[in-house]
């Protein structure tokens, strides 16, 4: 493989932005050799072997700061290490790039900068270690991007976990920005990310792949896979509006609120294996259980699915509402789970189930009950004996269970199919969610996709997995 060595040190120089004081004396990189291409089109080769490769090392004490606009191209690859910081303007990612991180790695997007990477199903973005590495869950940190929508942690204190220092000013995230904008991410896989440090030690903090913290409703995101992370997508605070999402084998929870979140996921998928956590798990703040903006979100369509068998310990939950939430889902396929399909936790959150024009799991459907179902009274919890079981199934929330799991393939680990092709979804109540989502696309079926005939016609057309997607083991 050719490659190009990159290091750019600046060693007391001033900064390469005027007035930009605060990155004085970082390592500052306004542009990255050979990236000037225009758009990348055929040109690109398919097989990154044949490419050449950028070395951007971010090793030292201010990682590599990007600090404007910068476009990396399809016609090389990225090697990065240590911390890249994208401090101001728009870090560009064309269609069809292939990013490897090093282990340990970050790129951070400052809530001064915006990320855009936007593939296509045919020439997908692809931010995964080198094959011939090692590749686990955790072996580089994610992408993380910050933003100046509201949330309830402080705008000047907050910092998202395993980033930066807590006296780096960089790392900060929130503010009075509704709209705020962190890019637009489309037709993009990111691979083995996260933090397997970080996921055991915090009840409701992510340690995900792909970060969102304070983004607003400007932001833009749609067709994104998450593989093989600790927590596949993070989300603190803000509010914008994200489908086509599939997150597949987290370690631990595959779609995490906390802090305020308050946006729409419509169409997404999490496929979870024993040993995991939740395939959905939502927080208030664990050491602030009050305060606006509460965490409210509209997740709709999703399917969640749960494998049993060997390494099971038990606590795989579909839906897991603990430390005061709010928000509703709903239109969800929820396929089983040896622990529980929805789970409340302490009794706090427990007292808040009786909103019910605020919180709860309605008009969904359940199927392949391998474990509690939804638990009951007689079960061990930290919940003030909330009985789930009587809770979900009142008429009001018109939920169903299937007598036949729908889902195809849905727990093959390197070949799965979530499309339904065993059993009816059709969902005779779909509910759209609150205004101000004008992206919500209203679909008289359970879960995040309907079922089809089993040919490439159907699968280029109906299963918006097809193509792009990939399921690589290590």
């Amino acid at each position: 493989m050719r490659r190009i060595a990159f290091l750019l040190v600046l060693l007391g120089c001033t900064s390469l932005e005027p007035g930009n004081d605060f990155f004085a004396a970082d390592a500052a990189v306004t542009d990255v050799p050979g990236t000037d291409a225009p758009d990348a089109g055929p040109r690109c080769d398919p097989d990154p072997s044949n490419r050449e490769t950028v070395e951007l090392d971010g090793t030292g004490d201010e990682g590599l700061v990007l600090v404007a606009d910068t476009t990396w191209s399809c016609e090389r690859n990225y090697r990065i290490s240590g911390r890249v910081v994208v401090a101001s303007g728009a870090l560009t990612v064309e269609a069809g790039t292939r990013v490897f991180p090093a282990d340990g790695a970050l790129l951070l997007v400052t809530k001064d900068a915006r990320l855009v990477a936007e593939g296509t199903a045919d020439e997908p973005i692809v931010f995964s270690p080198r094959e011939g590495e090692p590749r686990r869950d955790g072996q580089w940190r994610g992408i993380v991007l910050l933003g100046n929508a509201p949330t309830v942690f402080s705008p000047t204190t907050s910092r998202v976990a395993v980033t930066v220092p807590q006296t780096d000013p960089r790392g900060a995230f929130g503010g009075p920005d509704e709209d705020h904008d962190c890019g637009t991410l489309r037709y993009v896989r990111i691979e083995f990310a996260g933090d397997r440090r970080e996921a055991s030690n915090s009840y409701t903090l992510p340690a995900a792949g792909l970060t969102f913290a304070g983004c607003g409703r400007d932001t833009e995101v749609d067709h994104v896979q998450v593989h093989r992370s600790s927590d596949g997508i993070g989300l603190y605070g803000g509010a914008f509006a994200m489908s086509e999402l599939l997150v597949t084998a987290p370690a631990a929870d595959g779609i995490e609120w906390v802090g305020g979140f308050r946006g729409l996921v419509q169409f997404g998928i999490v496929q979870t294996f024993p040993g995991s956590s939740a395939a959905l798990k939502g927080s208030r703040e664990e050491s602030r259980p009050t305060g606006d903006p509460e965490s409210e979100p509209s997740l709709y369509n999703l399917t969640l699915v749960g494998a049993s068998g060997s390494g099971a310990n038990g606590f795989e939950t579909g839906v897991r509402l603990q430390a005061g939430t709010l928000g509703w889902t709903r239109n969800t396929l929820v396929q089983g789970f040896v622990g529980s399909w929805v789970d409340v936790v302490e009794p706090e959150t427990a007292l808040r189930m009786t909103d019910t024009t605020r919180v709860g799991v309605s008009q969904s459907a359940f199927a392949d009950r391998t474990g509690a179902g939804f638990p009951t009274t007689t079960e061990a919890e930290d919940d003030g004996a909330f009985d789930e079981n009587a809770h979900f199934r009142q008429t009001a929330f018109g939920n169903r269970e299937l007598p036949t799991p729908p889902l195809r393939r849905p727990y093959d680990p390197e070949r799965p199919d979530f499309s339904a092709g065993f059993g009816d979804v059709t969902n005779p109540a779909s509910v759209p969610p609150p205004a101000g989502f004008p992206s919500y696309r209203p679909v008289d079926f359970y879960g995040a996709m309907n079922g089809f005939a089993d040919d490439d016609a159907n699968r280029r057309t109906e299963d918006w997995t097809f193509g792009w997607t990939a399921y690589p083991t290590e």
